[in-house]
């Protein structure tokens, strides 16, 4: 079995993230988003977002075995309404449902947080699914903390609530 690359993604990824996306989303999110929601997600539309994203210089990092992506992390500062200066976001982590418990994940995680770190951020945030029960115990385990704060959003008729999470960034100190 060939090794789980790490690199950095390139706008000619971006239909690449974007199947990793709609699958990962379709799978974690069963029971937890609308259906309708989940069925209309569109590759393409998806596609069109993360090359933008990647275009105008966000930061995306990805894991690959051979030519197969297998999951991705986006990162940078906090896009929160409160966050103070060095305060990063772990804005995506997702990971194909066929990779999940093989470390990609964690991998992934910890690359995007030590360069959040590296990039001057002494704490970061990320926001997940209150029932995201996977997602939630990954976290916990990773060294993040539920910090208090949530928000409710409307998803196709359906009201869905995500907690924020909060982890401080020294223990990258080289």
């Amino acid at each position: 079995m060939d090794a789980v690359h790490l690199r950095a993604a390139q706008a000619t990824d971006a239909r690449d993230l974007a199947v990793v996306h709609v699958e990962t989303w379709r799978t974690a999110y069963r029971g937890l988003l609308p259906e309708a929601l989940l069925s209309s997600m569109d590759v393409e539309e998806r596609e069109r977002k993360w090359r933008q994203i990647l275009l105008e210089g966000g930061a995306v990092a990805m894991a690959e075995r051979g030519s197969q992506l297998l999951g991705f992390a986006s990162y940078g500062r906090s896009r929160d309404d409160d966050a103070s200066p060095g305060v990063g976001e772990l804005s995506a982590l997702y990971i194909s449902p066929a990779e999940w418990g093989t470390g990609v994940g964690s991998a992934l995680h910890d690359l995007a947080t030590a360069a959040l770190w590296s990039s001057g951020s002494a704490e970061a945030t990320l926001w997940v699914l209150d029932g995201n029960a996977r997602g939630r115990r990954f976290y916990e385990k990773s060294g993040w903390n539920n910090d208090g704060r949530s928000q409710t959003q409307e998803r196709v008729g359906a009201l869905v609530t995500k907690l924020r999470y909060r982890i401080s960034l020294p223990f990258y100190r080289p």
